[in-house]
């Protein structure tokens, strides 16, 4: 019963899936606490629900410490079939150059309704560089490292999966 806790705290902890339509073609909100200090941006997508129960929300909350410096949360739901996994990674993000970023930070994952009673969260750490070009359009590599001895999978039955990912987009 503990990890339908985990999810419990998800959803509260992200307003944007009860209202997440608010997001959609719009532009992208932020706010500054005080003159001078961090901006705080918040952007985020769903697709819409499909026949199936099928479900994708994506957020992302970042705040920008200095010119070179930012932090970014990022919140993924998704529910395909009987699979339902919720992912968070946190990352630093370093300037090198006025294009290139040098990305470190945590990530948590969790299989929502796996077949075997113990749901242990995936606990991983994040490094890889992005490019960005002034236009929005972006590549990002990542190396994704697991760090804990978390089962992820319906049954349990996928071990470590650490892996490389190249993604590439346009941000508006």
């Amino acid at each position: 019963m503990k990890s339908k806790n985990y999810y419990i705290f998800l959803l509260v902890l992200l307003p944007c899936l009860v209202s997440g339509q608010t997001f959609l073609n719009t532009e992208k909100p932020s706010l500054s606490p005080s003159p001078g200090g961090p901006v705080i941006t918040v952007d985020g997508f769903q697709y819409t629900t499909f026949l199936t129960g099928e479900r994708f929300y994506n957020y992302i909350i970042d705040v920008e410490l200095s010119p070179s410096v930012r932090v970014e949360l990022q919140a993924f739901y998704s529910r395909f079939g009987v699979k339902e996994r919720i992912r968070m990674p946190l990352f630093l993000k370093a300037r090198l150059s006025k294009n290139l970023n040098f990305l470190l930070g945590p990530e948590w994952e969790l299989d929502v309704n796996r077949e075997i009673p113990e749901r242990k969260p995936r606990l991983s750490i994040n490094t890889g560089i992005e490019y960005e070009r002034e236009d929005g359009l972006y590549i990002r590599a990542i190396y994704n490292y697991q760090i804990n001895d978390s089962q992820i999978g319906p049954r349990g039955d996928i071990g470590a999966s650490n892996m490389f990912s190249l993604s590439s987009g346009i941000k508006f």
